[in-house]
């Protein structure tokens, strides 16, 4: 769903033509990519907020060319649209951070709604994993690989198959 957000505010700043956007929209849309994913959390605020929050751990506030209120508000925008043309496409839960005091609080909302989630069956069983260091079929010790990425699909739980 992150790409599509950053495809539709593409779309809307005329980046990208209608025949790319459609492409695009196409390919992600696809089942092999979209099985990867068995939920979506997508955690707004209102761009003020979000800017607020950005400078509370800065010594000296700058604005870059998404951190401005006009390109988070457009953000913001794009994800609206997002959601309403691709939003039934994707499991998800949208999770308004405005009125959070502190990224704390952002985090213990973020477990309140996602624990559910993680506790339900996870229909896919397939996981990223990040390093290089992948164990071996037989577990005896680990094996080394070329790709720093690499996705496991489970048959059952707790058997790993490649």
């Amino acid at each position: 769903m992150d790409a599509l957000i950053w495809l539709e505010l593409q779309a809307a700043r005329h980046q990208v033509s209608s025949e790319e956007r459609h492409v695009f929209t196409q390919f992600v849309l696809l089942p092999r990519w979209r099985d990867l994913v068995d939920h979506t959390i997508v955690m707004t605020a209102i761009a003020e907020k979000a800017l607020e929050r950005e400078d509370q751990s800065t010594l000296i506030q700058r604005r870059g060319t998404l951190m401005n209120p006009a390109a988070l508000a457009e953000f913001n925008e794009a994800t609206k649209r997002t959601l309403v043309t691709h939003g039934s496409a994707f499991a998800h839960t949208v999770i308004d951070t405005t009125e959070a005091s502190s990224a704390k609080d952002s985090t213990l909302r973020l477990l309140d709604e996602i624990l559910p989630v993680l506790e339900g069956p996870c229909t896919k069983r397939r996981f990223i994993v990040a390093g290089e260091r992948i164990p071996s079929r037989d577990n005896s010790r680990p094996r080394r690989r070329s790709s720093a990425r690499r996705t496991i699909s489970t048959s059952s739980p707790g058997r790993a198959t490649s």
